[in-house]
């Protein structure tokens, strides 16, 4: 009987101290989500586990998460890290597709390349005869990174939105390009980060 007592006060502390986790580890993701920390994100992926440690010792930021489970405060600070990372990474998108069409010359060539490319089927998405191997398609996708994207460590598929946000644009008849623009990109970058912050 006293065994079975005890083994229920076990399991009834786990739990609370489970709750009480989930808790914590929620109201700091609300912390990191003010961007308090947002300016030490750099550090922080630098050197992680050191981080962490400096971060435990401060007690004007960390008192009301003293109790908070290391392993939980890191993986909040990589996931606000990826955040910031994402939000970066749409900014460069936007700035770079709008400087593209800025620039005559340069919406000229890639107005050409892609007409180019339009003949074997790059755009036709819904034709599943479509050999997407080829080696033009990849030749697109790296010589449009090159001239829109130079200077910028994208992931590749930011180069494939781009074309294809690029052909939309170019292709929508009766707006200014600066409307589609702000339709096709600006807003889709919005909605990436909603939804890329509700996901994390």
């Amino acid at each position: 009987m006293r065994m079975h007592l005890l083994t229920i006060k076990f399991r009834d502390s786990m739990y609370y101290t489970a709750v009480e986790q989930i808790r914590l580890h929620k109201e700091f993701d609300n912390y990191l989500s003010s961007g308090e920390l947002d300016h030490s994100m750099d550090e922080f992926i630098s050197s992680k586990d050191e981080f962490v440690e400096d971060l435990i010792r401060d007690e004007s930021t960390m008192a009301q998460f003293s109790d908070l489970n290391h392993a939980l405060l890191k993986l909040s600070l990589e996931r606000r890290a990826d955040v910031l990372e994402n939000q970066q990474q749409i900014c460069i998108y936007s700035e770079c597709l709008r400087h593209l069409l800025e620039d005559e010359s340069l919406k000229d060539y890639i107005k050409r390349l892609m007409n180019d490319h339009k003949t074997e089927g790059f755009f036709d998405t819904n034709d599943d005869s479509i050999n997407w191997d080829k080696k033009c398609f990849s030749d697109l996708v790296d010589e449009f990174n090159e001239r829109v994207f130079s200077g910028h460590s994208l992931p590749k598929h930011y180069m494939i939105r781009g074309i294809i946000d690029c052909w939309l644009i170019f292709t929508r008849k009766g707006n200014s390009w600066q409307d589609t623009f702000e339709e096709v990109v600006v807003e889709a970058c919005e909605r990436w980060t909603e939804n890329r912050e509700k996901i994390l």
